[in-house]
């Protein structure tokens, strides 16, 4: 289940935006709507041109990320006007059973992946970076048999996702866990 969202330098978000499920205060007119503590269903509503859509579009940038489901319209711009040269930044924080993930990755526009970082229960698991690949860090024990050596991905592949491919994690791995639970997101909007 998501718990915090967190995206910087996108689009009209000149001083970022993040959102945090945990923090649901007084949203106890319907308990339904509250699931260990975090909020797991909502509505986002506003004017028209307040951010609704940029908001789905940044907090759905992950199943294009990781999965093959969901192609974006790379003619709409990406970078926050003031923001150009500079990465469009995301992190997202989900709790599964006992587990936080925390997964956060920089981008340089909708294809180029900079630097990815996969932080399981306060450990630091994957850190990954296209500019520096020599100090990948991998601690994903069904995963240490991965030859990196010589691997080469292009700029729109991420190194979570090959992990995820390309090792044989059980079901309930936290990772498993995430790339599934990433998998079913679905945005309906009219």
């Amino acid at each position: 289940m998501l718990k915090y969202f967190e995206v910087k330098n996108y689009k009209g978000f000149k001083n970022g935006l993040s959102i945090d499920f945990s923090n649901h205060r007084d949203y106890t007119f319907h308990k339904d709507f509250i699931k260990n503590n975090i909020v797991n269903k909502g509505l986002i509503y506003g004017k028209n041109g307040s951010g609704k859509s940029n908001f789905g579009l940044a907090l759905f940038d992950i199943v294009y990320h990781l999965t093959d489901k969901y192609k974006p319209d790379f003619n709409l711009s990406y970078q926050n006007g003031y923001a150009i040269n500079k990465s469009v930044d995301f992190k997202y924080i989900f709790v599964f059973d006992n587990d936080e993930i925390e997964y956060s990755y920089s981008k340089a526009n909708q294809l180029a992946i900079l630097s990815e970082k996969l932080i399981i229960n306060g450990n630091e698991v994957i850190n990954y970076s296209f500019r520096n690949q020599d100090n990948t860090k991998l601690l994903i024990e069904e995963a240490k048999t991965l030859n990196l050596n010589n691997l080469t991905l292009r700029p729109e592949q991420s190194f979570i996702r090959y992990v995820y491919y390309n090792s044989k994690l059980p079901e309930n791995s936290p990772l498993s866990k995430l790339m599934n639970f990433v998998d079913k997101m679905l945005w309906f909007r009219s």
